[in-house]
This record gives structure tokens, C-alpha cells and sequence, in this order.
């Protein structure tokens, strides 16, 4: 889970109770306190470990599921490098993709959506 705020936390809420074998959820955020008070909160409550990656591409290497609820910025970030994520893992970006290397939805093998286009 990339970014710990209100988003993130509901997020690794979620994966708790929808991935009943997750053994280990990895965190991070440019802001350590808010890294720390969400492993604080849900660890007790969730039961699951929950560990603060000591970097952006730590945490990518060490998930299979990727999530981010970071800013939503007109230009990317990338702070998620296209040579980290590899096949097979799967991205659930809550912040228009600003947080990934935009080089990487260009080889997705798959896309779900929420809403359909209305685009032709």
C-alpha cells in the first residue's frame, strides 16, 4: 500500500478481509508518522503483519497486489519505476496512475474498470 492516509488505511482493510490468505501487507509513505499510526491502528485490529517498506521499490518487489492512494497530480510522479513491477503482480492505482511509471500500464495484460468508456 503506497500513501497511509484515510484511503490507504480503508484499503488495507479491505485486503484483509478480502484476501483471506494474505500473510504480510507492506506500507509506505513519504510521511513516516502516518506510515507508523496506520501499522499502529490496524496491526491489533486486523491481525495480519503489517510492515513499513523502507522504500518505494522494497515494497514493489515484495507484493504481489500493489495499491496507491497517493496525490493526483496532471503529470506522473513515477515514483514506481517500470523495471520494479514484474509479471503477474497486479496494480490497483486510486490516484489516476500518477504514482506509476507511466511506461508500465502500456503493458498490462489486463484492464478492469469501474465504469465503462463512453469514448468511441
Amino acid at each position: 500500500m503506497f500513501g497511509c492516509g484515510v484511503q490507504g488505511r480503508e484499503h488495507v482493510r479491505y485486503a484483509a478481509l478480502a484476501l483471506p490468505g494474505l500473510e504480510a501487507v507492506y506500507v509506505h509513505d513519504t510521511d513516516e508518522a502516518a506510515a507508523d499510526a496506520l501499522i499502529a491502528q490496524l496491526r491489533p485490529e486486523l491481525g495480519v503483519r503489517i510492515v513499513k517498506g523502507e522504500s518505494a521499490e522494497v515494497v514493489t518487489k515484495s507484493a504481489e497486489v500493489l495499491s496507491s492512494a497517493t496525490v493526483i497530480l496532471r503529470e506522473p510522479l513515477a515514483v514506481v519505476k517500470d523495471e520494479w513491477v514484474t509479471a503477474g503482480q497486479t496494480i490497483v492505482p486510486c490516484d489516476l496512475n500518477t504514482f506509476w511509471d507511466p511506461r508500465t500500464s502500456h503493458r498490462a495484460d489486463k484492464y478492469l474498470v469501474d465504469s465503462p468508456s463512453n469514448s468511441p
